[in-house]
């Protein structure tokens, strides 16, 4: 049975704004040190991502509880407006169909049931959601197609596309193709106007299988690259800056399908496995950066843009020995940063400069580090699930008799959701990218106020 506990959160939680640089300023709430989120129910796993402004949690009983940024109904409550900051059900999942896992892009989110349904919500400008069709947003959660009817056993979301795992091992893609993300052969380029050298790229809204991928029994996303596991090997497609893709000092480019990450450490091993003994544990993917941990031995390889402030990058997965012997049970790449469940410690590093590493209130902590360390407030706690997102982190604390004082002495927030007003669509704030001028198909800018209260645990 899954074990469950009380969800905290630290980082910006002034998700009306967070989609809107020129918005932020004076007004946001920021958590300089894990708060219990009261309104949120207990949960077993809490899903955001590294260009999320929005989270869930997934109970014990099948439902998904969402909050943060919807502007363009990627919470998939029935309704568009600034932010949810009380915890509210998504309208997906039943008792005889629950919610088994979720992944949340930048404004649209993705949830599995336990039939292998997949369902998605939010924006929709370049068929992320893998309906076949493409549309402004939705907020209430739709039936993804996948070719065949096939039942699923993973998701994954990136900025603006999404991928889906099969049962038989297949992987399929859809969303937006810029840099090869999708792993299709093609990026859907096109000039916008016969007289303008910015670039669109046409929408892939029907799940298209991503060829040369077979047996996958992981995948992830980061903003813009995918990454899928076999049982030895690794493979990697999309945008290859700073080395996150993983195919040598050559290949820091654009790769449009999926080639095989260089890692002889990992393939000595995957020699030694039995048949059915996956080597991989956990895959995750950031916005700059990728790793894996290895079921055995208790190691992890990390390559990309690690460290924010290491002067290069690593441009094909090596050992991290920070996280050496540490057993691993939760891992997450965020924006810049990342955060660890392991034993009874949650281990940060990273740019964290909107409080998303927990570790206190500056100046007397650091905002950012550029070595792991571990977050004082949480120690001798056990963190069930951990998520970073682009300037947040959300967790699952157990809860125990042992755990008591170390959790009444954490603050707790209290989030007011104020205003139901609908703000637009987020599309205009969705599209980033990465310093290449593109333009995309949606319209609208989220607007809001409204922030939560903080106080003392008791």
């Amino acid at each position: 049975m899954m074990e469950e506990g009380s969800v905290y959160v630290c980082g910006n939680v002034t998700w009306e704004t967070s989609l809107i640089k020129n918005k932020r300023g004076k007004a946001e709430t920021v958590l300089w040190t894990p708060h219990r989120l009261e309104g949120a129910p207990k949960g077993w796993k809490v899903v955001t991502g590294s260009s999320s402004f929005h989270c869930f949690v997934l109970t014990t009983n099948g439902e998904a509880y969402g909050f943060g940024r919807n502007g363009a109904g990627q919470i998939g409550v029935g309704k568009y407006n600034a932010a949810v900051h009380v915890p509210q059900k998504a309208k997906v999942g039943s008792a005889d169909d629950p919610v088994i896992d979720a992944a949340c892009g930048k404004a649209h989110s993705l949830f599995l049931l336990k039939s292998g349904a997949v369902f998605g919500c939010g924006v929709n400008g370049y068929g992320q959601l893998g309906t076949g069709s493409t549309s402004e947003r939705c907020h209430t959660p739709v039936k993804c197609k996948i070719p065949g009817d096939k039942k699923c056993r993973a998701v994954a979301a990136g900025l603006d596309f999404s991928l889906v795992l099969t049962e038989d091992g297949e992987v399929y893609s859809f969303g937006c193709g810029e840099y090869g993300k999708l792993g299709i052969g093609t990026d859907g380029a096109h000039n916008t106007s016969g007289s303008s050298i910015k670039m669109g790229f046409h929408p892939f809204p029907t799940p298209r299988k991503i060829l040369g991928l077979e047996d996958v029994r992981l995948i992830a996303a980061g903003n813009h690259h995918g990454l899928a596991a076999t049982r030895t090997r690794v493979f990697a497609w999309g945008y290859g800056a700073y080395g996150r893709l993983g195919l040598g000092s050559t290949k820091n480019k654009d790769v449009f399908r999926p080639e095989m990450c260089e890692c002889s450490g990992w393939v000595a091993m995957g020699k030694r496995l039995t048949e059915d003994k996956c080597l991989f544990k956990k895959l995750a993917a950031g916005k700059e950066s990728s790793l894996a941990v290895l079921s055995e031995r208790m190691t992890t390889y990390a390559w990309g843009k690690v460290k924010a402030a290491q002067p290069e990058a690593d441009m094909y997965p090596k050992i991290l020995q920070d996280l050496q012997g540490w057993d691993i049970r939760s891992i997450s790449l965020g924006a810049g940063f990342i955060m660890v469940a392991a034993d009874t410690s949650v281990i940060a590093w990273g740019a964290g400069t909107e409080g998303s590493l927990g570790f206190g209130d500056p100046p007397k902590f650091p905002k950012s580090s550029a070595q792991a360390r571990k977050v004082e407030p949480l120690e001798g706690l056990t963190a069930l699930s951990i998520s970073a997102g682009a300037n947040h982190t959300v967790m699952v604390l157990k809860e125990t008799e042992d755990s008591k004082s170390i959790l009444d002495a954490l603050n707790t927030h209290t989030p007011v959701n104020i205003s139901d007003a609908d703000v637009g669509n987020d599309e205009d704030d969705f599209f980033e990218t990465d310093g290449r001028k593109r333009k995309g198909p949606g319209r609208g800018r989220g607007r809001g106020r409204g922030r939560g209260v903080s106080k003392r645990g008791r």
